[in-house]
This record gives C-alpha cells, structure tokens and sequence, in this order.
C-alpha cells in the first residue's frame, strides 16, 4: 500500500514540476514579447512629438502639416526618415523610412534598434517616393494593434470609402482616397512600381481594382495618376498580405 501511495505521490510531483517548467517557459515568452511592444510603443510615442500638425480647413476638410524643425528632428534620429503617414480613426500614425533594403526595418524601429515590431517602410525599388507611378509602404500586422494592424479596418466598406491616406513630406501634405482593399498570397504580383509603358501602367491599376473586395467607385485611371501602396500581413490566409491602394487626389505645400 505505501509502496501505491509513493509511486503515486512522485507521479504527482513529476506532473508539478513539469507545469512549472511550462509555466516558468511561457511566462518568460510573454514577457519577452510584452517588452517588445512596450519598447516599441516608447520609441513611436516619443517620435509622435514632432508629428505633423493637423489642420481643419474651412471647407470642413482637414490637412497635414509639417513644421520644419519637427521634420528635421526626426532627420536628424533617423536619416532614412522620408515621410509620416496618417489615418484618421486608427493607430496608424508614424514615421516613415526608406533604406537600400528592405529587410533592415522588418526587424528594427524608427531608432534602427533591433526589435520585432520594426517600422513602416518605403520599398527600396521606389527611386522617388511619391513622385513614382506607385509608391509601396511595408508594415507588421502586430497583434497589439501597432504598426500596420489597423489596416484591417479597411476590410469594411464604409471605412474604406470615407478613410483617406494622408501622408507628410518635407514640403507637402498627400493625400490618397482609397480605391481597392485585398487579401493575396505574398508575392502575387501586386508590388510593381516600374512599367514599360503607359497602357501596362493603367492596365495594372484596373488589375487591381478587379481584386478588390467590394467595389469603389473611382472613375477611370490615366497615366498621370499617382497611387500608394499599403501592404502588412493578412492571418486569415497562409503566408497572405491585406493590400490597400489609394489614389493621389490631392498635394497641398505648406
């Protein structure tokens, strides 16, 4: 009887001890990944000080504004800094880089120090960010709603149809109105920003109006057209990407 009641009593303390193990493990892995985020959230809270100004104009609209020294002391954090994006409605309010390539800042923030939230990025192929036909902007869809999470909102209609993309440069405040939202395979095809020619530009623009999720009117594209191009992971598809292009409607200098 003892001899049952021993083997028993060290089964349980086997059984304990692996739980603590298990507990210690995960708990350790959710720290690491609490302080991720938590320092990430610091950094980009700290850049939001010299974020452009939002201005209400008297037609009810409103506008981004740059004050020279704000884009300059972000320049001078972070000389890859080129622009700030800004959705109304949601956390997507940040700095925007641009580098040589485009693995740097999938791992590393604003202040290029090594973290998993990263910073959004301007894909290295664009030679002149948001002078080129299409402008790519890279971004996580982390799971505390940082970076490029929100742009899961734009998987509602109604948002995506009242919910421009504004972004700051140096000198101009852009302004994009959305014209398709999609989810695709990684490396489907939707992250051409060179063209041959004119009709193979238009023709990829009305490629990507065709995937759209709902329909948008947005009249019909020329070559003259600018457009913008947000992609962040999508979880609902292996290995997917939500994508979200917007038209260049507006360029307001300061």
């Amino acid at each position: 009887m003892n001899e049952k009641v021993s083997k028993k009593e060290i089964l349980r303390r086997v059984v304990v001890c692996i739980s603590l193990i298990v507990f210690i493990v995960c708990g350790y892995k959710l720290y690491n990944i609490w302080s991720e985020y938590n320092k990430n959230s610091e950094v980009y809270e700290e850049t939001k000080e010299f974020s452009p100004e939002k201005i209400a104009l008297e037609n009810g609209e409103e506008r981004y504004e740059f004050k020279a020294e704000n884009y300059n002391n972000l320049l001078s954090i972070n000389p890859d800094f080129k622009s700030w994006i800004s959705i109304n409605d949601t956390e997507i309010n940040y700095p925007v880089v641009k580098t040589d390539n485009n693995e740097l800042y999938l791992t590393h923030n604003f202040k290029k120090e090594e973290n998993a939230g990263g910073a959004i990025f301007i894909s290295t192929n664009n030679i002149e960010p948001f002078s080129d036909k299409n402008t790519i902007l890279h971004g996580h869809h982390m799971k505390d709603g940082s970076m490029f999470a929100d742009l899961e909102k734009y998987k509602d209609e109604s948002f995506a149809k009242e919910h421009p993309i504004y972004i700051s440069t140096r000198d101009k405040v852009l302004k994009y109105d959305v014209f398709t939202v999609f989810i695709e395979k990684a490396d489907n095809g939707s992250y051409q920003n060179s063209f041959a020619s004119n009709d193979e530009y238009v023709n990829y623009i009305n490629k990507l109006k065709g995937k759209s999720l709902f329909n948008i009117e947005a009249g019909n594209f020329t070559q003259d057209d600018k457009i913008i191009t947000l992609s962040t992971c999508d979880y609902d598809v292996d290995d997917g990407r939500l994508i979200v292009c917007g038209r260049l409607v507006s360029s307001l200098d300061y």
